[in-house]
């Protein structure tokens, strides 16, 4: 009944349902394990649930223990336990197959999944919801101290994620064992997410993925301060172990095995504040491929090989074009630590003027003047706060090369 307050035994057997069961507060709910208390589903909608008021914190004191949840229904688009605004919620040696999604946490708070088995969801095995995607009219940033620990999480049929982390706050994923999905942890909008221990496996995809996007849709910003302490993570050949498609700010990383063919760790966008400390790759690539700007960050291992961007030639201005085919052109680049570099040799235009200008993210906050080889005589390179890179010397032959400056 809607009071709640007791603690319902659950025999042994098979209990065929065809809506869903809601659970009131402070119930516990407890069979006698995972292989013979058995509620099954043959609907399109969620198992068990606990539904309370969204944009509030309502304390349930709800706990759900050794049984299996199970749906029969390929076409099920529901969740086979399902919180919407909870508090001290607890699944513990809980088995769920067959549901879109396994578990649903939506505006849940301090709940703790411990040594569950998920099998075969349609979707996903459990989403952490953060916003109305799910529940409309739910704000973002109730979703908060989720723990997931000594859970087997598993997808034989191609399932695309094992646990949706769409943000919140304090979100910790512990020694759990994942199998198949296309990524195993897709992160974004999260503070202070962890991820300790574990085995990832089998992914088809990145095992790790760090994103601003919610998977329900909606911008919901990067995952700050995420950490990764010891997993071991085995990613399918030509893809990352772990990567950043977001900016990634206050990133550590300390121990593991990232078993990757190409790089443990990935990104295509800024990495600020970060630390990476004694991590491996053991599968034959490179721990790290940041192809983007990386400031502030320690690297504490054996490698800090980081991707450079590629030169970009220069728009030549004033008469100035290339010396000769034997040398490079005047080019630019600005390394994943904000240093702007120059190269090149040009000739022919006016002395004293542009030979070309920089654009905006590569120019020097103050004006900055270098000394420069000029046909074999002494000329200096003129850098100024708008971009333009001013020659003074000799235009027979005029040498940029060496020149570098942080922005």
């Amino acid at each position: 009944n809607a009071s709640g307050g007791f603690r319902l035994g659950v025999p042994g057997g098979t209990y065929l349902c065809t809506s869903a069961i809601n659970i009131y507060k402070k119930t516990h709910l407890v069979g006698v394990g995972k292989s013979l208390s058995k509620f099954l589903f043959n609907h399109t909608g969620d198992g068990i649930k606990s539904t309370w008021a969204i944009n509030s914190s309502t304390a349930v004191n709800i706990k759900v223990e050794a049984m299996i949840i199970q749906c029969n229904n390929g076409s099920n688009a529901g969740g086979g336990f399902v919180d919407v605004g909870g508090t001290f919620v607890d699944l513990i040696d809980v088995q769920i197959d067959g549901f879109r999604y396994s578990v649903i946490f939506d505006q849940t708070e301090l709940a703790d999944i411990d040594r569950c088995y998920f099998s075969d969801p349609l979707l996903a095995a459990v989403w952490l919801v953060n916003g109305a995607n799910h529940t409309p009219g739910a704000d973002p940033l109730y979703t908060n101290r989720i723990t997931i620990k000594k859970s087997q999480i598993i997808s034989n049929g191609g399932a695309a994620i094992g646990i949706v982390d769409d943000g919140g706050v304090t979100h910790c994923f512990e020694d759990n064992n994942f199998q198949g999905f296309v990524t195993q942890i897709r992160s974004a909008g999260g503070k202070g997410i962890s991820i300790i221990g574990g085995e990832f496996e089998g992914a088809t995809g990145t095992p790790i993925v760090f994103d601003t996007l919610a998977y329900g849709g909606g911008a919901v910003g990067a995952t700050t301060n995420p950490v990764i302490i010891n997993p071991f993570i085995i990613a399918p050949n030509g893809f990352n172990a772990v990567k950043f498609f977001s900016s990634g700010s206050g990133i550590t990383a300390v121990g593991g095995i990232f078993r990757s063919s190409t790089y443990a760790f990935g990104s295509v966008s800024n990495i600020t504040n970060a630390t990476f400390i004694n991590t491996t790759n053991d599968g034959g690539g490179t721990l790290r491929d940041f192809n983007a700007t990386v400031s502030n960050v320690v690297f504490a291992d054996n490698e800090t090989t980081i991707q450079q961007p590629a030169w970009t030639n220069a728009t030549y201005q004033n008469g100035w074009i290339d010396f000769s085919a034997s040398y490079h052109g005047v080019g630019y680049y600005k390394d994943s630590h904000g240093v702007v570099h120059l190269r090149g040799v040009a000739k022919n235009g006016t002395n004293g003027t542009a030979i070309f200008t920089l654009p905006s993210g590569y120019r020097p906050a103050k004006g900055m003047i270098f000394p420069a080889a000029s046909n074999s005589a002494f000329g200096y390179v003129d850098i100024a706060t708008n971009g333009v890179v001013a020659a003074t010397g000799s235009n027979v032959w005029f040498s940029l090369d060496g020149i570098s400056f942080k922005v």
